[in-house]
């Protein structure tokens, strides 16, 4: 064998590196003017593998010159049969300003060094360039016997484009892998590309709706849009998306759609691209907002950013929509009719090979109400539904008057009314609800709740858009009748078996957020639009009422629960008197629950279930006439001395408490805090803390003597030490000494109950006490490095209000702001440096956002009433916040 050959193109054209890097330079800063200037992503990613085309076509020529292979004797006949062939995104002529290039060097056979040396002569300049570049030398042969068992050679035969080199070779090779390997079992590589892409589904977050969605793999992404147009190829022989419209494989409409998502996306991709400098695709929160601006979107009623975020999830939505029909449009027929059962089911539907469709598909033009009869037998049955009625419904929703003749039909008002209120559980495929919405179904019906489809809140605290949270709340409201949630959350399991009408809290649950979007007020804007929608769906007028109603009040209960005390007999009387009945506490606590634990993954925490629980039992005593606060508060006291031995300090211990301790801790916790007054004995603090796994945090109790501005100086201890504060609990004993509660997290990997760490904080508090270290110092000595700072996170207004009305005996000051280490101490610092003394302070973390109230007097005791008073605390308090969010106060 001969040596292989070696080519230095440098060496032999000095001039073509830079001729090279000021190329491709010129044609990137064109491409990156023509996404600045709003150019369709498309076009910008044609232009880009256009680039590419020149580029590696000059490299090609410079090195068949240097290897003696143009034109001439001898070598040219043995090197002849080389190609090179665009494979991925570039054959596609998809590329992102930052994109891999995808090579294939094709050669004839592989004795030849040939193709060896090209592919060397033209990698190290691209390289040199900052190009990354995947690449391989194969012949045909070896292309097609690995594209057998490996999908990622298969789909690149699909598409290799040549690029430069001879014709004849990729020709060849494009025929035998259609004759080889799809032709032959075309079957087995959908099944493989259906695999892939749950696979590459799950390993970018499973969800459509993710916070922060990768653009190119993740569901609904540009890779889903190029796994249907493989589907395509390998079953049709298109060239591209646009050819399925010439063979009926896609309406007009349908290619439509496809384009302009497919447009959108890249838009997308190339500004993701343009903004990192490098090839990224995940779209995060610190991108979303300069990419929205970018792309033209401004504030108005919804942020610029929300609406971005609400076309992208329409966009992607539509794209596993469409991906996943096209794929089912290119599985053989005979494939399809392997199974051959087939019974009547009537009322114009059958099931085929155990799935549900149409005995005749012109059925669902001449009566549409079977799309939702279809459903409800699905559901009923706990069958799926076939492949081929989904398409017919998506087909028939997306044009013409079917989704009006829904809307007239009675027989499909009640069939929905039915999927909403079902509470089986489906093994045989999603929620039912889910699945009816994303055929279309629920806004055909409801078209009211087109504007909620895809709608973002720019925050991390709502994780799913509105329509997603809204379907899993129902869910969650199914979850807890069947009676699944009832070890983690058994009392308002118990409450949610009692409810009386299932089909009006279930209804009220889907329509609770419908108003959003329409204006600062959604859910009185929300109760006026569920009481219309309800009448439409052929309910009575009292159930309308009833939704309406707790459509309007749905947030009420989270507010009462959360941000004020509900050991306050006062509150709890407002409260009452809200709600008026039973039935509609009842309704209205699981309505609540189900809407907070959808909001995210980690909102519903145990605490904030006691809350709402304890706001429940003592309003439904109220309403009821049953014994309140102070025999309920006697019982606990009982309770906690029947499980410890009798003693002096434990009887002295729970008559020192105020009652509002003991309706807020379990016994368990107060046998905890006792504990920790025990221990305390003579120091002068004493912190301990325990694991709260359910919640990933941990419980810090902190007993020392009371003072004016303890808890800003307990804050601060935290916040030196890098400990985020969840939820507070503030107690003072009859003895001078306070018991403060804290649910609490460590951050930078470090866990809240570790010994040293807890063993610090109580240190750095009893400085604090003794005057020994300033709060300033200690935060500006703990200050942490720039890589620990927070990541960045959606934009939050601070807002201070005051309410005097809620309590007779004390001001409460609630503070929303943006969540980070150091709120609480900057807030109670603040408040104490004012003059007011905090009694209750109840915080209540959403994603980024933290709502806090702080039940406050003056020093002396009473109310602060002064207007200009009130002035000048919220001004101390968003002053001090402003400079926190700054990074001038020392947190």
């Amino acid at each position: 064998m001969t040596a292989a050959r070696r080519v230095d193109l440098v060496a032999l054209q000095p001039g073509l590196p830079a001729t090279c890097k000021a190329y491709l330079a010129r044609e990137r800063a064109l491409c990156e003017q023509a996404i600045a200037d709003g150019e369709g992503g498309i076009a910008v990613a044609r232009r880009l593998a256009a680039a590419y085309d020149g580029l590696l076509s000059t490299l090609w020529a410079a090195a068949q010159a240097a290897l003696g292979a143009g034109p001439g004797p001898g070598r040219a006949r043995k090197a002849g049969r080389t190609t090179l062939v665009a494979v991925g995104g570039y054959a596609r002529r998809r590329m992102g300003l930052r994109s891999d290039v995808d090579l294939l060097f094709l050669c004839e056979r592989r004795s030849d060094d040939a193709a060896d040396a090209i592919a060397e002569a033209i990698l190290y300049p691209l390289w040199d360039l900052g190009v990354q570049v995947g690449h391989v030398v194969r012949t045909p042969e070896e292309c097609v016997e690995l594209a057998r068992s490996d999908l990622k050679t298969a789909t690149a035969l699909l598409e290799g484009r040549r690029v430069a080199g001879d014709e004849t070779l990729a020709a060849v090779l494009g025929d035998d892998a259609l004759r080889s390997v799809f032709s032959a079992d075309l079957e087995t590589f959908l099944d493989r590309l259906r695999a892939d892409a749950t696979a590459r589904h799950a390993r970018f977050g499973g969800s459509l709706y993710l916070l922060e969605p990768d653009v190119k793999n993740g569901r609904g992404g540009l890779r889903d849009l190029d796994a249907a147009l493989w589907a395509a190829k390998a079953a049709y022989r298109v060239g591209g998306m646009e050819d399925l419209v010439r063979i009926g494989m896609l309406s007009n409409r349908e290619w439509d759609e496809v384009r302009a998502a497919d447009d959108f996306l890249w838009r997308v991709r190339h500004c993701l691209h343009r903004r990192a400098g490098r090839c990224a695709d995940r779209l995060g929160f610190e991108d979303q907002e300069e990419i929205a601006r970018l792309m033209g979107y401004v504030d108005g009623v919804d942020l610029g950013v929300e609406q971005f975020m609400k076309c992208y999830y329409g966009h992607a939505r539509l794209v596993a929509a469409r991906s996943d029909a096209l794929i089912e449009r290119c599985t053989p027929e005979h494939h399809r009719r392997s199974s051959h059962t087939l019974k009547h089911v009537g009322e114009g539907l059958k099931l085929f090979d155990g799935r549900i469709t149409v005995t005749d598909p012109r059925l669902v033009e001449s009566d549409p109400a079977v799309m939702l009869r279809a459903l409800r037998i699905a559901a009923f049955r706990d069958v799926p539904l076939y492949s081929y009625m989904r398409d017919l419904v998506t087909r028939e929703l997306g044009g013409g008057r079917a989704a009006e003749l829904l809307r007239a039909s009675s027989e499909a008002a009640r069939d929905l009314r039915l999927l909403v209120s079902r509470f089986a559980a489906r093994t045989a495929g999603p929620p039912i609800l889910e699945e009816a919405h994303d055929l279309g179904l629920v806004c055909a019906m409801i078209p009211e709740f087109s504007d909620v489809t895809g709608r973002v809140q720019h925050d991390v605290y709502h994780v799913y858009t509105v329509d997603v949270h809204s379907l899993h709340a129902v869910e969650r409201l199914h979850a807890l009748e069947r009676g699944e949630l009832a070890s983690d959350f058994p009392h308002v399991s118990r409450v949610a078996g009692e409810v009386a009408g299932r089909e009006v809290l279930a209804m009220a649950v889907l329509l609770h957020d419908v108003g959003k979007g329409r204006g600062p007020d959604h859910s009185a804007l929300g109760a006026e639009m569920a009481h219309g929608v309800c009448l439409r769906l052929g309910m009575p007028g009292d159930d309308a009422d009833r939704v309406s109603w707790l459509v309007r009040e749905h947030l009420a209960m989270y507010r009462y629960a959360m941000q004020r005390d509900v050991s306050d007999p006062s509150l709890v009387e407002d409260f009452a008197g809200l709600v008026g009945t039973t039935e509609r506490l009842r309704d209205l606590y699981v309505l609540t629950f189900a809407d907070l634990s959808t909001t995210g993954p980690t909102v519903m925490t145990d605490w904030k279930a006691t809350m709402l629980a304890e706001l429940y039992e003592r309003t439904a005593q109220l309403l009821e006439g049953r014994a309140a606060d102070r025999a309920e508060a006697d019982v606990a006291r009982r309770s906690v001395l029947s499980l410890c031995p009798p003693s002096t300090f434990a009887a002295e211990f729970v008559d020192s408490l105020p009652d509002r301790y003991f309706l807020v801790h379990s016994p368990d916790a107060v046998l905890r805090h006792m504990d920790a007054c025990r221990a305390r004995g003579a120091k002068p603090v004493h912190v301990v803390s325990s694991d709260r796994p359910a919640e990933l945090s941990a419980e810090l109790v902190v007993v020392c003597d009371d003072r004016p501005g303890i808890l800003a100086r307990i804050a601060c201890a935290l916040t030196a030490n890098r400990i985020d504060v969840l939820s507070a609990q503030i107690h003072s004993r009859s003895n001078g000494e306070v018991v403060d509660s804290f649910l609490v997290r460590g951050l930078a990997g470090r866990k809240a109950t570790d010994p040293a760490l807890v063993a610090r904080v109580e240190k750095d508090l009893g400085e604090l006490l003794s005057d020994r270290v300033t709060p300033e110092a200690l935060l500006a000595e703990r200050r942490p490095p720039p890589v620990l700072r927070e990541k960045t996170v959606p934009r939050v207004r601070t807002k201070v209000e005051v309410d005097n009305r809620v309590s007779p005996t004390h001001t409460v000051i609630d503070v929303y702001t943006r969540d980070r280490v150091g709120v609480l101490y900057t807030i109670a610092q603040a408040l104490a440096g004012a003059g007011l003394s905090i009694d209750v302070s109840r915080l209540a973390s959403e994603g980024v956002r933290v709502a806090d109230s702080f039940y406050v007097t003056e020093v002396g005791g009473g109310k602060v009433e002064d207007p200009e008073r009130l002035q000048v605390i919220r001004s101390a308090v968003e002053d001090a916040l402003g400079r926190l969010h700054a990074g001038t106060n020392g947190g």
